[in-house]
């Protein structure tokens, strides 16, 4: 649970992999954030058999933030090591469902590193990638709003918070397992942002009225 941004695409020309690698390289280096580099170019041949043990690219890592990857598999769609690991002996339709897509969680790095993350996407997206989707639970990417990225960081801390609590003053029912446990905290959670979000709406109403 945290604000979360979750992206997916593809390497546009394989042979601009170096310069990728280069621009995310100097951002980190720009932030003293930490990075990791993998394979730095892709070979020669595009075609099958690959080599499905190499991920190709930078991985960086903001201070408080999860693992960025702008990785590739060899054939060129955005994934990354763990992904690699995880589901490339799946079954092809899971793996198909699950490799290629990223989500990576800024809620506690904060909405400034939120927005140099996303603000980056924006160029390499450009730059570098093709078939290249991202959804922000800030909604700083569909709106470039900073107010609206602000409410948005505010609410899933109000839902942290509230899940916290729930936790703490909600016991166990009886025969109850762990995972309905955990669903119905989370549904009380949910509740109490609606009804938190229809008071916030309420008094915007009546401000517009007066």
């Amino acid at each position: 649970m945290g604000l979360s941004f979750h992206y997916s695409g593809a390497i546009k020309n394989r042979e601009d992999l170096p310069s990728l690698i280069a621009d995310v390289q100097t951002l980190a280096k720009t932030h003293d954030w930490e990075y990791q580099i993998f394979e730095t170019s892709f070979p020669d041949n595009e075609v099958p058999p690959y080599n499905e043990d190499l991920i190709y690219g930078i991985s960086i890592t903001p201070p408080k933030c999860e693992t960025i990857d702008i990785c590739f598999t060899q054939d060129g769609r955005m994934s990354s090591l763990l992904h690699l690991l995880m589901w490339k002996d799946s079954d092809p339709a899971e793996a198909e469902k699950y490799m290629y897509l990223l989500s990576v969680k800024t809620q506690f790095a904060g909405i400034d590193i939120h927005v140099i993350v996303i603000d980056f996407f924006r160029y390499i997206s450009r730059q570098y990638l093709k078939n290249f989707t991202l959804t922000d639970e800030g909604n700083y990417w569909e709106t470039s709003d900073m107010q609206v990225l602000k409410n948005q960081f505010d609410r899933f801390s109000r839902a942290l918070d509230s899940f916290g609590l729930g936790l703490e003053t909600t016991p166990p029912e009886s025969k109850e397992n762990l995972i309905n446990y955990l669903e119905r905290i989370a549904k009380k959670t949910d509740n109490f942002l609606k009804r938190e979000d229809d008071k916030s709406r309420n008094s915007w109403r009546k401000g517009q009225v007066q």
